[in-house]
């Protein structure tokens, strides 16, 4: 899997250049710790040519890794599988599955920056997306200032991402989904969702705002098939004033999962809308 992030060249924040020495720290820390989250084999941050890295997990698979990425990334081609049999040389059992790469181009250089992961884990693109993202910001692409209202909806994002990858991690015992005649029961879905997205509503209670139950509005959701036996179920759930219970905005919270088995392929997706 290749995904490419395009930074809009008005975001660049030359002072966090300067400090090489804390963005590689903070880097390196970034994939010690989803590598560790997810059991990953490897997990690691490289500029095109590979010559400088950081990463996490077996160092001889990251440091072939931080060579192949941009190769790999490329798709196809003869040097994108000559680089495939290095890999399996040190992992003999490694497939095109295995691994997720993004590529982050940054403005005002030729080159791009590389983030990839290697392991079996379901939730490893998630990861790497979460250090795509978290490596855009220690390189200064992702300014805030004293000025600037933070983007709530991203925070609320990352916090239902990292909720994803910890039950992820933990066995979940659930039915699959039943059949009546036509309709799919995937009430299966209920507390895993609630429990996802509970740091979010935290998150929304200590800012002052009330959040309704998401699986109140069951009814009242719609669904969409988006490929591959996956399906959307989106609901809208209203964000109200503690005291008055006026209406303040909407969450909206898209569920990815399966009918004919309990499976969720990625996090939920939330976005907020505020009234007004």
């Amino acid at each position: 899997m290749s995904i490419s992030l395009a930074l809009p060249a008005e975001t660049v924040v030359d002072r966090r250049f300067r400090r090489s020495d804390d963005i590689t720290r903070a880097l390196a820390y970034q994939c010690a710790f989803i590598q560790e989250q997810l059991a990953l084999d490897a997990m690691i941050v490289a500029d095109a040519p590979g010559t400088r890295w950081v990463g996490a997990g077996d160092k001889t698979l990251c440091r072939l890794l931080s060579r192949s990425a941009a190769q790999i990334a490329d798709g196809g081609g003869t040097n994108a599988a000559l680089r495939m049999e290095a890999l399996r040389a040190i992992k003999s059992d490694l497939t095109n599955e295995h691994i997720t790469t993004f590529t982050i181009g940054l403005p005002g250089r030729r080159e791009p920056i590389y983030v990839a992961g290697v392991g079996g884990a379901g939730t490893r693109a998630t990861g790497v997306s979460s250090a795509a993202r978290g490596t855009r910001r220690i390189l200064g692409y992702d300014v805030r200032g004293p000025q600037v209202v933070p983007d709530a909806g991203r925070y609320l994002q990352e916090l239902t991402d990292y909720s994803f990858i910890e039950i992820a991690r933990t066995p979940v015992e659930a039915f699959d989904p039943s059949r009546f005649l036509f309709f799919w029961d995937d009430s299966v879905y209920r507390g895993t969702l609630e429990a996802m997205i509970t740091p979010a509503r935290k998150a929304l209670e200590r800012s002052g705002a009330l959040v309704d139950g998401v699986w109140r509005g069951m009814f009242r959701s719609s669904e969409n098939a988006v490929g591959d036996g996956v399906y959307c179920r989106t609901f809208r759930v209203p964000v109200r004033e503690p005291r008055s219970r006026a209406r303040l905005g909407t969450l909206k919270v898209s569920l990815f999962h399966r009918h004919d088995r309990f499976e969720l392929p990625c996090p939920p997706q939330l976005e907020l809308e505020w009234l007004g």
